[in-house]
């Protein structure tokens, strides 16, 4: 009798055991069916869900509430708000925000549904979802999350785009993009799959694609190793080349920064490719690699100037673009400057706009620019009052030494009519004459 009472008694625990999760999945899903209820249908300006609180991000009375009847059912309660927050069909707005704070009050436990969910999607989670996962893994306690994308990290499959998007979302906002900072871990761990995304560029999912370039962008700077520097650039290069002659896609800027963010010089094909791209239909690849060339040039002694300041021969918006980009170059003037001067004495160079910024990029260089005091003389003369102004606060920046253009600088103060002329190549001889 003793033993069918404890065996009864067994029963019914594990009764409970089983049908304990369930009833408490069904009162789950009832809770967020009663808030919805309550909220009634969604209100929209232009398009916009609004909150139903205020602007200001703050829960109202009826969320407190309904969230403290979730916590009552703890862990338990994790599968359905998952489901909620996974489901497209059932992506209300205001159901997800919701099932956010919910799973994010039940801390570790929620995490690790939240990774799951992202693992075993099979690309199938829209990207506001994906976003709600990504936010609460952000800021979970640093150990569970650590854990967490190193575990989205090592998927594959058809899921693999869902998990590195979120990654992607989850490390944005840590990346300092200092170059000499080592201390951040985020791009330390994404720095040991660098190559993987270099593969990931060529993927035929395009949200891969997109995945793969923004990582890369975040973690070269952490990519210390030459030689798995080397191979990287050297992809990411390959990759490139294919997207020269093609209309933008949105991230290729982050692949030419990429390899502009290496710590280590990157090698002659790739300099190559990025003068290649300073030529691409999009612009932006375009304005990125120029930006990617002078980057790598003032940073690297052996990073030749030949690709770039070929592009001084191009069309007129490059010139300039190209130009204005070499006054980064301050400590590599010797090579620059002779470009200048040619550009600044050519007779068949009319453009005002290419003028002017050759004398700004001189100016930048300050005395260092003394070779091209000459040049700069002759532009005084110029018929356009703009190139005359750029080239006398070039020339007092070089001071002393343009004292050889000083006749044409008094000439000028005696010949014009425009008072800010005159006052420029007055406060020029100034300088040039102390």
């Amino acid at each position: 009798m003793k033993m069918l009472k404890s065996t009864l008694k067994l029963s019914m625990l594990l009764l409970v055991a089983i049908a304990l999760p369930v009833y408490a999945q069904g009162s789950v899903q009832g809770v967020l069916d009663s808030y919805l209820n309550e909220l009634g249908p969604p209100k929209f300006v232009c398009g916009v869900g609004l909150r139903d609180s205020n602007f200001h991000n703050q829960p109202s009375q009826l969320e407190t509430d309904t969230l403290a009847k979730i916590h009552q059912y703890g862990n338990s309660a994790i599968p359905t708000l998952v489901q909620n927050l996974s489901n497209p069909a059932k992506h209300d707005y205001r159901l997800s925000a919701l099932c956010e704070r919910a799973l994010g009050q039940l801390g570790p436990a929620g995490t690790s549904a939240l990774v799951s969910m992202l693992q075993n999607s099979q690309g199938n989670l829209s990207i506001p979802c994906v976003q709600s996962a990504s936010k609460l893994i952000r800021f979970a306690d640093p150990t569970i999350r650590q854990k967490a994308l190193v575990d989205l990290l090592n998927t594959t499959g058809r899921s693999q785009p869902n998990c590195w998007f979120a990654v992607d979302e989850i490390t944005r906002t840590s990346g300092s993009r200092n170059l000499d900072d080592p201390g951040d871990h985020d791009a330390n761990l994404l720095a040991r799959y660098a190559l993987h995304f270099a593969a990931g560029l060529s993927s035929n999912s395009e949200d891969m694609r997109r995945s793969s370039a923004r990582l890369l962008k975040h973690c070269a700077p952490a990519v210390r190793d030459r030689q798995t520097a080397s191979k990287v650039t050297l992809q990411l290069a390959k990759y490139l080349e294919t997207r020269i002659n093609q209309k933008s896609n949105g991230f290729d800027t982050s692949v030419v920064e990429a390899i502009s963010y290496i710590p280590s010089a990157p090698p002659p094909e790739v300099i190559n490719t990025l003068a290649r791209c300073a030529n691409a239909q999009d612009k932006f690849v375009a304005e990125s690699s120029v930006g990617a060339l002078v980057f790598l040039a003032s940073r690297f002694e052996d990073v030749p100037l030949k690709g770039l300041l070929s592009l001084l021969s191009g069309d007129e918006s490059k010139k300039v673009l190209v130009i204005n980009r070499l006054r980064l170059l301050s400590k590599r003037h010797d090579e620059a400057v002779p470009y200048l001067i040619q550009i600044g004495s050519n007779p068949s160079e009319r453009n005002s706009k290419v003028l002017v910024q050759t004398c700004m990029t001189l100016s930048s260089y300050g005395k260092d620019a003394s070779p091209a005091v000459p040049m700069l003389a002759k532009l005084l003369a110029h018929s356009d009052t703009q190139v005359q102004k750029s080239a006398c606060e070039a020339l007092s920046r070089i001071g002393r030494d343009a004292k050889q253009a000083l006749p044409a600088l008094y000439n000028l103060c005696s010949s014009t009519k425009d008072q800010r002329l005159y006052t420029d190549a007055g406060r020029a001889i100034k300088r040039i004459s102390r």
